[in-house]
């Protein structure tokens, strides 16, 4: 049985009154094989019984290898364990852009004159919400059909079987084969968003990719025309020409308040990732649940030996953007927190969503992924936190939770970094003998650093190997399936 464990870091900040709580959540199981063996040798099974000095000889000699074994493996989880505690207080909040609570967050129906009459104008195309489940977002706008098959068909196969809630284009939706697949699977929701985008020249264009391209969307939501609200006037978007990145927290906004208070609901990028085991097997449910509590926030690291805000032209260039140069350098040293990669219970997610849109309305920032300076300058300024709606916000290091973000370990192969148990690389064989010269990738298994299968892959496009393998072969094999089980269907009708 695995067991939960929660190392908190609790920092306190000068005289303020309140406190403000870095949690990790720490899920041990035993360690790999190869680490450590921890069930007993059958003597029974490995020795003859004929000969008691070689039962002897044979049991001091497995007795004295697992002890080193022991010893090696508890070697390398405390050596885990120190970078983890020097990670972690890495992760605490910035004194110099700190914000004082409490923090209100307004529905992103604010901007509406009688907000009151304002209610939620866009719905499914398939399926429906079911509100006692857990729930996965994506926005996965102008995908070919292999991103919907590598990220359904590897999230099925984990024994998932909550909500997947997913905003597509209308391009997608014409798509005979895209529709198909999707409406296939009686708890995939989709949402087929109608976008108008511009270019850098101010020119209407149908694709929200190429270059700078901002957007709106209109019809999301309505205004009540009728006393019990069946006549519902669609209304424009009041919004500024943003990113898709920035204006699919609306929509994640609108399917969040579908869910019970504390469903489990995962925000993630559709295009680059897969997934190796059940993502919501490791969340952190509690047995007693109260309406006023608040809820828990799991936040991803990117690698901090890798990567830092400052380190990133990127991240400093989003953060500069939106807040000026003060709270840019004021981060600089601070590790990255993906935002591409979310999980949290339906009352604090709500709330994060909240304050997600209200940034990108404020900064009315408009640089393709921007959202991730949101994300951390909400996080490192304690401006959440200060949020009644969030008990806490736990982040997870790199390689230490359930979302592996990969994409800052792009500098050298996988397999080089850290120590060497991230990738198990499984190479196609002949009778046992692998196959040269064409060394070929049959099966990548993604691990955390103390061995355990990492639930989520994010950013898994940023290795050749892992693109080569999911885009180039797996893919196919998903695709053989699908069209078996379509077939089979079609020979039983």
């Amino acid at each position: 049985m695995v067991h939960v464990q929660r190392i908190l870091l609790v920092c306190s900040i000068g005289t303020i009154i309140w406190s403000w709580i870095v949690s990790f959540v720490v899920v041990p199981v035993p360690v790999r094989a190869d680490m450590n063996d921890e069930h007993p040798i059958n003597d029974d099974v490995l020795i003859a019984p004929s000969s008691a000095e070689r039962r002897r000889r044979l049991t001091d000699d497995t007795i004295s290898s697992q002890k080193r074994q022991q010893s090696q493996s508890e070697h390398n989880l405390s050596l885990l364990e120190k970078v983890h505690k020097e990670h972690l207080s890495l992760f605490t909040i910035s004194e110099s852009i700190v914000t004082l609570g409490p923090t209100v967050f307004p529905k992103p129906t604010h901007i509406f004159e009688n907000e009151n009459d304002i209610v939620t104008y866009i719905q499914p195309v398939h399926s429906n919400h079911r509100p006692e489940s857990d729930a996965i977002f994506l926005f996965a706008a102008e995908y070919a059909l292999q991103n919907y098959l590598v990220f359904l068909t590897t999230l099925r196969d984990t024994g998932y079987d909550g909500d997947v809630v997913m905003a597509i284009s209308a391009m997608d939706w014409a798509k005979d084969d895209v529709k198909e697949y999707l409406q296939h699977d009686p708890h995939v929701i989709v949402y087929v968003v109608q976008y108008e985008c511009y270019n850098a020249e101010g020119e209407a264009v149908e694709s929200a990719k190429g270059g700078i391209r901002v957007c709106k969307q209109d019809h999301l939501f309505g205004r009540r025309k009728s006393g019990d609200g069946t006549i519902v006037e669609p209304l424009p978007d009041p919004r500024h020409l943003r990113t898709l990145q920035n204006s699919r927290y609306e929509l994640y906004w609108i399917w969040s308040e579908k869910y019970h208070a504390y469903s489990w609901i995962m925000l993630i990028d559709a295009r680059d990732t897969f997934f190796q085991r059940n993502p919501f097997d490791w969340v952190p449910r509690r047995q007693k649940q109260f309406d006023d509590a608040g809820g828990i926030l799991l936040f991803f690291g990117e690698n901090v030996d890798a990567t830092r805000l400052g380190q990133s032209a990127h991240n400093r260039d989003w953060l500069t953007k939106a807040y000026g140069l003060h709270v840019a350098e004021a981060l600089v040293d601070k590790p990255t927190i993906c935002s591409g990669s979310t999980m949290g219970e339906q009352v604090a997610i709500e709330m994060y969503l909240r304050a997600m849109v209200m940034e990108s309305d404020e900064t009315r920032t408009v640089k393709m992924g921007a959202d991730q300076g949101f994300h951390n300058r909400l996080y490192y300024s304690n401006k959440l936190a200060n949020a009644k709606a969030i008990q806490k916000i736990i982040v997870q290091d790199q390689g230490y939770g359930i979302v592996n973000n990969l994409g800052a370990l792009r500098t050298k192969p996988l397999d080089q970094w850290g120590n060497s148990k991230l990738l198990d690389i499984e190479r196609a064989t002949k009778e046992g003998v692998e196959t040269n010269p064409d060394n070929v990738v049959k099966n990548m298994t993604v691990r955390n650093w103390d061995g355990r299968v990492s639930p989520v892959v994010h950013q898994f496009d940023r290795h050749a190997e892992f693109s080569n393998l999911y885009f180039k072969k797996k893919w196919r094999e998903i695709r053989q399936r699908w069209d078996a089980s379509k077939k089979l269907q079609a020979e039983k009708r």
